[in-house]
């Protein structure tokens, strides 16, 4: 379960490599943050809730984006604060429905995502 969720402020380079538009109607690029309670150490589904107005494409997983390389885009590293997403834990799959969508995390035997 999440404690907190938000979509982090991006400095103008950050917004420029990652496609961030916050124009009506323009395709949006946006990062999801979340605080985990707890320490998920087995594979299953997470859902996520984009804000107002934002659409998820059907099969969203080709614009999940987990890397430090990539996430804040490129050459922009994880600000302080955020964990670096574990290399043996991997989103195989994601359903977009609306605002909604629907992960499917693969967690390796002894890994997990740190709450």
């Amino acid at each position: 379960q999440m404690l907190e969720a938000r979509i982090p402020v991006l400095t103008e380079s950050q917004r420029r490599s990652t496609g961030r538009d916050d124009r009506p109607l323009q395709p949006n690029s946006i990062i999801f943050a979340f605080k985990l309670q707890s320490t998920v150490a087995t594979s299953g589904n997470m859902s996520i809730r984009g804000p107002y107005g934002f659409q998820f494409v059907e099969s969203c997983l080709f614009g999940v984006v987990v890397s430090q390389e990539m996430t804040f885009g490129r050459g922009n590293r994880f600000p302080m604060g955020y964990a670096i997403w574990p290399n043996d834990v991997n989103v195989t799959g994601c359903f977009g429905v609306g605002s909604q969508a629907e992960l499917s995390i693969r967690v390796a035997p002894g890994s997990g995502l740190i709450g």
